[in-house]
């Protein structure tokens, strides 16, 4: 997951890693990396190590099948950058700011390869008052509203957005943002505010033209938010993503931290970055800056020490597990902590439902 592209150092350490595989882990190492979505990282790093261990024995099964999937998932994303290039010329002929989220910017603007972050649809923010103007050019574009999804943009108009290709065999969505996407108790659980990400926004270029970015602290915050809230740590390429980012940008360590404790966010940010810390000691985040992060109630301190590097899921888990109970009860003030407490019966129902 820390993989260095053309680093010997680690290189070694990842053979050694291979030598100690199994053929019958071969499978469920293939599922674990599927999940996660690190097919691509996995083939590129492969490559690499190929490349700098000439001698070492690849299982046939795990280069194979990796090759296959990074080369299923390129056809993908070239398939939906086409349509990205297409939508973003559009919004800036109609003077619209777009951002692009996840993968359609780390890939293309963070990652040193950016073939190894994998997307499956387009995901935009939007300013509210252009949410109008957004739609209206997806429409003219072929895209048409997808209904019965989770929505979590104001009405009249859905979160996403499909375009079918070739008679339906191919589809393109996009999902539109004004904020991140979670449960909406989040928005009462936290302060984070979506026109703070627009105040210390910063125009770029993608492929020559003009989009919205992020600062390098929000970008971080943003990551941490998703991993955590909608991912409960069990998404390993959210962890690739805050690697790269700290490699490719200057990060103000400081501002992170003032950005954490306006939002109030500190229960959920840190977890990520000290998981981050603790897998790639070479990050350069100062230990004293991970103890301003560190929230200091006792409900957070027993979550640090279920949530180790040694112990992460391999899946999200929805089932009422003490490491669920306990994220339900994280929280930077007393009375969201009590609001999370108060849902709890709620996802008890939820699971009982729909087991």
């Amino acid at each position: 997951m820390v993989f260095r592209f053309g680093e010997r150092e680690d290189a070694l350490a990842l053979s050694k890693t291979i030598e100690g595989i199994g053929k019958e882990q071969i499978p469920l190492l293939l599922q674990d990396l599927a999940y996660h979505c690190l097919i691509p990282l996995a083939h590129l790093a492969l490559r690499d190590l190929q490349s700098a261990v000439p001698s070492l024995l690849i299982p046939p099964s795990l280069s194979s099948e990796c090759a296959v999937g990074f080369h299923r998932d390129l056809v993908r994303a070239t398939i939906i950058e086409h349509h990205l290039r297409v939508l973003l010329q559009r919004f800036a002929e109609k003077g619209l700011q777009a951002m692009p989220l996840k993968g359609n910017y780390l890939g293309p603007r963070i990652y040193s390869k950016g073939e190894a972050r994998p997307y499956r649809d387009i995901d935009l923010m939007f300013k509210a008052e252009e949410l109008d103007e957004a739609v209206r050019v997806l429409e003219e574009e072929g895209f048409r509203p997808l209904w019965g999804a989770a929505e979590f943009i104001p009405p009249p108009h859905p979160t996403c957005y499909r375009r079918v290709l070739e008679g339906g065999s191919l589809k393109v969505d996009v999902d539109l943002h004004v904020s991140i996407h979670w449960p909406k108790e989040y928005e009462r659980r936290t302060r984070l505010n979506s026109e703070d990400f627009w105040a210390c926004s910063r125009v770029e270029e993608m492929w020559g033209m003009p989009v919205a970015a992020m600062s390098p602290e929000h970008l971080v915050i943003f990551i941490c938010l998703d991993l955590a809230v909608n991912h409960r740590f069990a998404r390993l390429l959210s962890l690739r993503d805050l690697f790269e980012v700290f490699s490719a940008v200057s990060v103000d360590l400081d501002e992170l931290v003032r950005w954490c404790r306006r939002w109030e966010v500190l229960s959920f940010v840190y977890p990520a970055l000290r998981l981050l810390a603790e897998l790639n000691p070479r990050i350069a985040m100062a230990r004293e800056i991970l103890d301003e992060l560190r929230p200091r109630y006792p409900l957070s301190r027993a979550f640090e020490m279920i949530l180790v590097p040694s112990r992460l899921p391999s899946m999200r888990s929805r089932s009422l597990t003490p490491r669920n109970l306990l994220f339900f009860l994280l929280a930077d003030r007393p009375i969201q902590r009590a609001a999370g407490l108060h849902r709890i019966p709620g996802h008890l129902y939820n699971r009982i439902r729909h087991p």
